[in-house]
């Protein structure tokens, strides 16, 4: 039998009908034709459009050469291609890479005349998007991307219940980067950015820099109510939020409660807990998960909240295996076992992280320090930024999280 050749690869990319990607197993051009595959998937989002039409650009549009969507095609392009933000001297002179990076159509985008934003460019693109309005737009289009694939993934239909996770991710840093700290339980110098997603499918919702120190509930509540909120509104009827032991205080779980989304945490052991499961765990006969309710109110707490006993038997063992959840769903609505099958799946969440990590490549740069003048001139002052965690940490690396994601 005569076996067929593998069909050639024909794509014409919708952004510009003047290019074409074959199949050539002889001649190779370029090694970054994965950049055209990427620009088109970018056009079909509409998010560079969505970010132009809400971003300050304080630039004279008759004395710029690069327009604002081309500076952030090139940046989002750069960043997923393992380029890094700032290395377009090294990216310039592939074709493939250039074309995907122009606005304009045809087939001249590859010309010798036709140049990529170079890096102070792209530094200033930095510093423009580190402003109070344009820093909230990015953040908006992070929302918005992720609302429209859970929204699609759905089959266009509202979810009956959306899951969110919440965690801090721990970045290495290098250099004097402010806001970079000495965290010991990850033996490392760098920041805990916060992201916030869809746990089941990777969707990023939000994500914000914080130093590498800051307790977890340190700005969280304003930050997950906002987005649990456009989710319940636009996606889903019920939002149920998992997070780890370092939330579990009065001032996540209350905003949590007054705006009716639920949520299910570890509970850190302590000697009232550990007297509350003692009566449970010296029964190690049993060779199945056991689920014990409970009422506990910790000293900090404004009121009793449900916390749910789970035991994993340990028959070679003294005493069984056993942590404890603390949860606002109803007993009626979700039992004991099911609120720690939930939890149990957090797990993916951590594994999007992960792949998050390995994909993005995370690098920060040393603090920039403040221009106050050019050519001998003062700068008028456009507009402030606005700090992000009490200034703690610098604005164009802020923004950098936001363009990663």
């Amino acid at each position: 039998m005569k076996l067929k050749p593998p069909p050639k690869l024909n794509l014409k990319p919708t952004f510009n009908y003047s290019i074409e990607v074959v199949e050539d197993t002889e001649n190779h051009t370029t090694s970054d034709m994965g950049a055209i595959a990427m620009r088109s998937i970018l056009d079909k989002t509409g998010i560079i459009s969505f970010l132009v039409s809400g971003l300050y650009d304080p630039r004279d549009q008759n004395r710029i050469t690069h327009s604002l969507a081309q500076l952030l095609i090139q940046c989002i392009l750069m960043l997923a291609q393992g380029w890094g933000m700032l290395q377009s001297n090294r990216a310039k002179d592939d074709p493939a890479f250039k074309a995907s990076c122009q606005t304009k159509r045809g087939g001249t985008v590859t010309d010798p005349d036709v140049q990529l934003a170079s890096q102070p460019t792209m530094s200033r693109l930095l510093a423009l998007l580190s402003t109070a309005k344009n820093y909230a737009r990015l953040s908006k289009a992070i929302l918005k991307l992720g609302l429209e694939h859970m929204w699609v993934r759905n089959g266009a239909q509202r979810q009956a219940v959306a899951i969110l996770d919440a965690d801090s991710m721990a970045v290495e840093a290098h250099g004097n980067q402010q806001g970079a700290k000495y965290n010991g339980h990850y033996n490392q110098n760098g920041f805990l950015p916060q992201i916030i997603s869809n746990g089941e499918t990777g969707d990023v919702l939000g994500a914000r820099l914080r130093p590498g120190t800051d307790p977890e509930t340190k700005g969280f509540p304003n930050f997950i109510v906002k987005i649990a909120l456009k989710v319940k509104q636009l996606i889903a009827d019920q939002v149920i939020l998992r997070l780890d032991a370092g939330f579990n205080g009065e001032q996540t779980c209350a905003p949590l409660e007054e705006n009716d989304i639920d949520y299910i945490m570890r509970v850190a052991r302590n000697k009232r807990l550990n007297q509350m499961a003692a009566p449970y765990l010296h029964d190690c006969r049993e060779d199945t998960v056991r689920y014990i309710e409970l009422v506990y109110k910790a000293d900090k707490w404004s009121h009793p909240r449900r916390v749910i006993l789970v035991i994993r038997p340990r028959p070679q063992e003294i005493f069984d295996g056993s942590y404890f959840l603390v949860t606002s769903l109803d007993p009626s609505d979700f039992s004991g076992e099911e609120i720690a099958k939930l939890y149990r799946q957090r797990g993916k969440a951590e594994l999007h992280q992960g792949e998050m990590k390995a994909a993005c490549k995370f690098a920060f740069p040393s603090s920039p320090r403040k221009k106050s003048h050019y050519r001998g001139k003062a700068l008028p002052v456009i507009e402030e930024s606005v700090p992000v965690d009490d200034d703690e940490v610098g604005m164009e690396n802020a923004v950098r999280l936001l363009l990663y994601m």
